[in-house]
């Protein structure tokens, strides 16, 4: 819709898995008759058979989502500069919170343009950090602290809109007995079962698998099954609660996934009716990627510190993107925007420099940790996964396979194997191996190696330049 009305004489074709066959067809056509001048898509319209590209823009290039972890793997950033190379063609690459690598390389070819001014010239929201264990002992027990539930009570009243950002859908974590203290976990993999209220059923978040909520404890027999944790689901249950007056809208991957369950959310926050126009948006990550609505004043991240202990390399740094990304919704047209960031942990730097939307500073700190740690982008990296049925199959192929890596035939560091931290998925035992070298081809000869002939049991997975370690 803004390119249309950007480029007013130009039809804007649309690109990615969600259309249909007939306009997936007619997108393709006009590409390669040359009608198509602009299109805008996800990923895959990197594939897009356009001859004489001019630019490609890669927006939010942060976004881990460019990489595809499934058949056919690739890394939709890394062709969008091979394809600019070959048209010899203007690459431009956005983000408010650029990735690490990408900023340092660009930096070292003096290719960095940085906007000094924000969208419309607005200042930016001011952020302020809420220690929760204070809350907590002065006896607020609630999902929202005070200074929250005050700033709510203000937006609702001024018919003004909010967004709560917490990245975990569903309703509660994970379902225990209280009796015996079991947990109940995924038949399939090794993550506890997530309820959800919609079917009332316990959901599997890596293989889909579902099943009937627990009426009593399978190894006691006991009735007192407990939900507990926060999640998207409860979280909107509890604003509704706290804020009856106000609409109430959610948007998280239960909702996107749903045909046309984007559009209906995008139309409720948008829509002309007072009555009918939802005050308070509740979500995962998604509520921070792009949206730009006008009437947005305050932002509030429920549980900002919940990123920051993942086991993957560069956690800190989504953290980090996460929150400023967010933050950047709110106050970015006539009103001025407040941020909220709730916390049990305040003191951390990732936390303050996301504050105070210092991006440089964090690119600084995260530097040192990672140049400390040998992790890109002062190193390249890859990772073998190996999975089987067996987990012993899976351990002793994963022992072969790196015997064989540390052979002199190699110039890499060989890390492992060890279990991966989600050590089970769909049925399947999963270990790794990490490979850490100066250079991407050392890599790449790695990833040509002929596995055959160690005789190997398991599915092996070669992730060239890996986003994830889990």
């Amino acid at each position: 819709e803004r390119m249309q009305q950007a480029f007013c004489d130009e039809e804007i074709f649309v690109w990615h898995s969600n259309l249909s066959d007939g306009k997936r067809i007619e997108a393709w056509e006009k590409c390669l008759s040359g009608e198509a001048k602009i299109i805008v898509g996800a990923r895959s319209a990197v594939f897009a058979p356009i001859e004489n590209i001019g630019l490609i823009i890669v927006d939010e290039e942060h976004d881990g989502s460019f990489k595809s972890g499934n058949k056919p793997f690739y890394d939709a950033k890394l062709i969008a500069e091979e394809r600019a190379k070959e048209n010899k063609a203007v690459l431009l690459f956005g983000s408010a919170t650029p990735s690490v690598d990408t900023f340092y390389d660009l930096k070292a070819k003096d290719s960095v343009l940085e906007l000094l001014n924000r969208f419309r010239g607005q200042e930016m929201p001011s952020v302020e950090i809420v220690d929760m264990r204070q809350e907590l002992n002065d006896g607020n027990r609630s999902i929202f602290s005070r200074t929250l539930k005050k700033a709510l009570n203000q937006c609702v009243e001024n018919k003004e809109q909010a967004i709560l950002l917490l990245n975990r859908r569903g309703f509660a974590n994970y379902v225990f007995c209280r009796d015996c203290g079991y947990a109940h976990f995924c038949d399939h993999c090794s993550v506890p079962l997530i309820y959800h209220t919609h079917g009332n059923s316990m959901r599997c978040h890596h293989c889909n698998a579902q099943t009937p909520l627990l009426k009593e404890c399978p190894e006691c027999r006991s009735p007192r099954i407990k939900q507990a944790g926060l999640g998207t689901q409860r979280l909107e249950l509890e604003v509704k609660r706290h804020f009856p007056e106000a609409e109430v809208v959610r948007l998280d991957r239960d909702i996107s996934s749903k045909r046309n369950g984007m559009q209906e959310v995008w139309d409720k926050l948008n829509s002309q009716s007072g009555s009918e126009k939802s005050q308070i948006l509740v979500g995962t990550q998604l509520v921070a990627k792009g949206m730009d609505l006008p009437n947005v004043t305050l932002v509030s991240a429920i549980h900002a510190e919940s990123g920051l202990f993942s086991t993957d390399f560069n956690a800190a740094e989504r953290t980090f993107q996460l929150l400023t990304q967010a933050a950047g919704r709110a106050g970015r047209h006539d009103k001025p925007g407040k941020v909220i960031f709730q916390t049990y942990n305040p003191e951390n730097k990732i936390i303050q420099f996301a504050a105070k939307h210092d991006y440089h500073s964090f690119y600084e700190a995260e530097l040192l940790g990672r140049q400390e740690f040998r992790f890109p982008p002062f190193v390249q990296l890859a990772r073998f996964v190996i999975s089987n049925e067996d987990d012993i199959l899976a351990g002793k192929d994963s022992e072969v396979l790196a015997t064989y890596l540390r052979k002199d035939l190699f110039s890499a560091e060989v890390l492992g194997p060890a279990p991966c931290p989600i050590e089970k998925v769909n049925k399947l035992y999963r270990w790794h191996i990490l490979l850490k070298t100066d250079f991407v081809t050392s890599l790449q000869e790695i990833g040509r190696i002929n596995l055959r002939t160690l005789n190997l049991r398991s599915r092996i997975i070669f992730d060239l330049m890996p986003n994830s370690l889990v």
